[in-house]
């Protein structure tokens, strides 16, 4: 395989890895053409309803096919709230306002049936190896054949960078050793490629990775780019070097759009604004530094901040977007991602329960231990009871005990699933990989 920091055709694997790719891999992508897709938001406004606290104020902006978009700024400037209301999702207690159309089309909350999303807080089944999630993944996510399934995710092993890790077990942070934090990035990103989205969103995809893996994960996400695909990401203060591997950068600062434009075209305005970026400094955290508000000095922040914002209104780089946003037509939409039937759905969480509980043979163990002290100590209470009406009487206590260990047993059990998994059957359930009851 490549190393971590070069770039891969993502279309069909070059020759130098056909001999490692010949045997275990298609040789070429089996996700298939993809509906290239354009995002367009205008006068998207967002405030909460209780405090009336205005969010976000009148933005506009665009994320075209082929580009790796990141949306940057300080702290509470609305990168978050942006996200998610591109998204249709976490919006509750927000009242919004705006027009948000793919390819021309508003499509309200259905866009999570053509998109993915990358979320930063990485829930996997620690117990299960990278290639065993993948597999109950793609049965989730992919209506199709068992082959077809099987190549899917030896494709997406490849692309990603995953196939030397695949036998390894996940893990869990803090409790398994397992894979790296930037494979267990990479492992998410697998996840969502394997529904071949068109649209895709990751919140602070490098988040907790050192500058070598951060530089991977950005490699990986301008790979995806590459075949077409549509990435908007938040990221908070990149380095020199990730920041020039975006294409378009867009800053928020207090709710309201500050630049939007190549990484290059964001130093030459902001220098335009009287604020140049310092030699052998970090262009990403000069201009969030000038875009935030210092405390202490609210008053000079906000009137510097106002005054940036006045120069992208009146600027060439808005009026490039605004004019983008009127010729705005409507084009091909690019097709649902159809979830499994409900009986693979059930097949794939059954196998994933099972691998769990097997890979835990302490919890197992004491589960068996448990039923075996409780039924010997029963049996030796209750042992040789007449079937007189006293010794039947007996008999009736010791079934109460039995039906209260099963009930309590059980109950304790649930209560241990919904405290460890259901952040994870959360996020699938939302993403829609099954239906409630399944």
């Amino acid at each position: 395989m490549a190393d971590e920091g070069t770039e891969i055709n993502y279309e069909k694997i070059s020759e130098e890895e056909a001999v490692e790719c010949t045997a275990v891999s298609p040789g070429y992508s089996t996700l298939g053409d993809i509906v290239p897709v354009s995002l367009h938001w205008k006068d998207v406004s967002v405030s909460t309803i209780k405090e009336q606290r205005e969010l976000l104020r009148n933005v506009s902006g665009v994320a075209r096919p082929g580009e790796l978009l990141a949306l940057m700024g300080a702290s509470g400037a609305g990168k978050t709230t942006l996200l998610n209301m591109l998204m249709c999702r976490n919006l509750k207690g927000l009242s919004a306002d705006g027009l948000i159309t793919v390819n021309g089309t508003e499509m309200g909350d259905k866009i999570s049936t053509i998109s993915g999303f990358a979320q930063q807080e990485e829930l996997f089944v620690g117990t299960l190896t990278v290639k065993e999630y993948l597999m109950i993944q793609a049965k989730l996510r992919i209506d199709g054949s068992k082959k077809l399934r099987e190549d899917r995710v030896t494709d997406v092993l490849h692309q990603l960078k995953l196939w030397k890790c695949r036998d390894s077990r996940i893990g869990v942070i803090g409790e398994k050793k397992g894979i790296s934090g930037g494979e267990a990035r990479r492992l998410t990103f697998a996840c969502e490629m394997l529904s071949n989205p068109s649209l895709l969103f990751a919140d602070e995809p490098t988040t907790g990775l050192d500058s070598f893996m951060a530089e991977s994960v950005i490699q990986i996400l301008r790979g995806i780019a590459k075949t077409g695909r549509t990435i908007i990401c938040t990221i908070h203060q990149p380095s020199s070097q990730l920041y020039q591997m975006f294409h378009r950068v867009i800053y928020l600062a207090n709710g309201r759009t500050a630049f939007q434009g190549t990484p290059q075209e964001s130093i030459a305005f902001f220098e335009s604004c009287g604020h140049p970026v310092p030699d052998k400094y970090n262009p990403s955290e000069w201009i969030i530094y000038k875009l935030a508000v210092q405390p202490g000095q609210e008053n000079e922040s906000n009137s510097r901040i106002q005054k940036i914002v006045d120069h992208y209104e009146e600027s060439a780089h808005r009026e490039k977007v605004m004019e983008e946003l009127e010729e705005v037509s409507e084009k091909e939409q690019p097709p649902i991602m159809h979830k499994a039937k409900w009986s693979t759905q059930i097949q794939a969480l059954s196998c994933r329960c099972a691998l769990d509980v097997w890979r835990a043979p302490q919890l197992t163990m004491a589960k068996i231990i448990q039923k075996i002290l409780f039924g010997l100590f029963l049996g030796l209470l209750y042992w040789r009871i007449e079937y007189t009406p006293r010794g039947i009487q007996n008999i009736n206590g010791a079934l109460f005990f039995i039906v209260g260990e099963y009930i309590y047993s059980t109950s304790y059990a649930i209560m241990m699933f919904l405290n460890n998994e259901f952040a994870l059957v959360a996020r699938e359930y939302h993403d829609g990989l099954y239906n409630l009851w399944t």
